[in-house]
């Protein structure tokens, strides 16, 4: 169980689909319940859309966005956090 919040760098990895299936399941299980890594996740996100469609000629979705960890994250991300009060 991953326990400190992932690198920067990771969770873009996790964002490009450079990480494995085992291990993004795990980075994504983390986001869902750390909103410091939920925001960074957010930034990553709103700066890949503004990239990806200049290097795709805004006329092709990138095959990362329908991942299914990419997909999980995006829902972890736009979900709203409950907050328990132990």
């Amino acid at each position: 169980m991953q326990t400190e919040c992932p690198t920067k760098q990771t969770l873009e990895s996790l964002l490009t689909g450079a990480i494995g299936d085992d291990e993004a399941e795990g980075i994504c299980r983390h986001v869902d319940r750390c909103s410091t890594c939920e925001s960074v996740v957010s930034d990553l996100e709103t700066k890949h859309r503004a990239i990806f469609p200049t290097v795709h000629g805004g006329h092709h979705q990138s095959s990362y966005l329908l991942e299914p960890e990419y997909m999980q994250l995006r829902r972890a991300v736009s979900d709203p956090i409950e907050m328990t009060v132990s």
